[in-house]
């Protein structure tokens, strides 16, 4: 994604020069310019930088990739950027992933998501089928979400629930 904030740049560029590791959260209001720690989700994605590219107008564009859910347990400096005390979140539902339940659950997502990309492409799409391969129910329901087009308050939603099952019913 596209970066022109100078606090997120700074964030970035520490980042990227630091073990390329940050942790990621959404503003609760995407048009403000200067948010607080209020305007801040507590649940976010701690990431690694895979790409970073500096463009000649000052934006910055840069490729993660998901490491691991966590929630800010505290917020520790706001200058040049934000920085906080993180804790990695615990899922539940592990007895779930291993269900018949689960499995059933799993190809009705799959059967929605089928027709949500013929619909929009008029063919299946192969990332689609990519997702029977996905044994792991907490990366299958993350890999789901990012196959449809969900707004982001939906998409914080699936990021803040813990409980697989009811994560996969978000979805469902």
């Amino acid at each position: 994604f596209d970066i022109a904030r100078e606090k997120s740049i700074s964030a970035i560029s520490r980042a990227v020069s630091g073990g390329q590791k940050i942790f990621l959260v959404a503003q609760k209001n995407a048009v403000l310019e200067e948010p607080t720690p209020d305007d801040l989700f507590e649940t976010g994605t701690v990431c690694r930088v895979k790409e970073y590219v500096t463009f000649p107008n000052g934006r910055v564009r840069i490729v993660v990739n998901g490491i691991y859910r966590a929630k800010i347990a505290e917020i520790t400096g706001i200058s040049p950027h934000f920085t906080a005390k993180i804790k990695k979140t615990v899922e539940k539902g592990k007895k779930y992933g291993t269900s018949l339940n689960f499995q059933a659950d799993k190809r009705i997502l799959l059967d929605l998501i089928g027709e949500y990309k013929s619909r929009l492409h008029g063919e299946d799409d192969l990332t689609a089928a990519r997702l029977t391969m996905i044994e792991d129910p907490e990366i299958f329901s993350f890999e789901a979400s990012n196959l449809i087009e969900i707004n982001y308050m939906l998409k914080q939603q699936l990021l803040e629930e813990t409980d697989l099952k009811k994560r996969i019913d978000l979805l469902t």
